[in-house]
């Protein structure tokens, strides 16, 4: 029994010290929230988990589940930040469900010139063999600007696309420009 409460203690001290953020990206045809939390932290850099949901005006629906090692790229372009890593994509678009295992990296780089004001991209792939269901390709790309007003709160201005090649098509499972905020606790 002291084993088991001395397991969910640190479990509850670790929760408490792990960096976690939630933002909400809005556009006129969707919404998308996302929850992230650092899972680890060394010498060598850090690794963030983390879980979204979009949803659309049209009642298409994507989840996403992703797990990203990140450390800063070194001396020559300080606050430079690199990460590599792979998400898991579910979504029910139209008439077609797509499950797609994609692997991709992140790019975060604080504007010297600039205080508080950082630009990010992600790049996301899946080809044909780890994409299932009715689509045979998958991707995500995103470029954002986020300002941080305070310490713990950004708003950011954001392009993000979702596609997939369905029934040998390119289709736009969402994309366009958003807004938001991010928040971290």
């Amino acid at each position: 029994m002291r084993f088991l409460m001395g397991l969910v203690l640190a479990g509850a001290v670790g929760a408490a010290q792990a960096q976690q953020s939630l933002s909400l990206g809005l556009s006129d045809e969707s919404a998308q929230v996302k929850y992230a939390r650092g899972v680890g932290e060394s010498q060598v850099g850090g690794a963030e988990a983390a879980a979204g949901l979009l949803f659309d005006s049209h009642g298409n629906l994507l989840t996403e589940i992703g797990l990203n090692v990140f450390n800063e790229a070194g001396t020559k372009v300080p606050g430079l930040v690199l990460g590599l890593g792979g998400k898991v994509f579910f979504s029910a678009y139209d008439d077609a469900d797509i499950l797609a295992l994609a692997l991709g990296a992140q790019v975060n780089y604080p504007i010297p010139s600039v205080e508080r004001f950082v630009v990010h991209a992600d790049a996301y792939y899946a080809p044909d063999i780890v994409t299932f269901k009715g689509a045979t390709a998958f991707r995500e790309l995103a470029l954002r600007g986020e300002y941080e007003f305070i310490p713990q709160g950004a708003a950011f201005l954001e392009w993000r696309q979702f596609a997939a090649r369905i029934n040998n098509s390119n289709e736009n499972v969402d994309s366009g420009m958003r807004v938001g905020f991010r928040i971290k606790f």
